[in-house]
């Protein structure tokens, strides 16, 4: 389980044949907004909702620890 998450794959076979390929189920790394910002800008421009960058401000973007709980 570390060797995936550290982004290996692993093939589970059973009697020698390959059945599945177990991979790691998130992303290895964590993006900033600004890296993915086009995104979420359609053809026509930054998004219509005029709350947007409003509510952007108010998301906590800091990478968390799910064990840390």
């Amino acid at each position: 389980m570390r060797r995936v998450e550290a982004g290996a794959a692993v093939t589970i076979t059973v009697s020698g044949r390959p059945v599945a390929v177990l991979r790691s189920a998130t992303t290895r790394s964590w993006r900033r907004y600004e890296d993915i910002a086009d995104l979420f800008s359609g053809p026509e421009g930054p998004p219509k909702d005029a709350q947007w960058e409003h509510d952007r401000i108010l998301l906590d973007d800091s990478p968390l620890n799910p064990w840390s709980r």
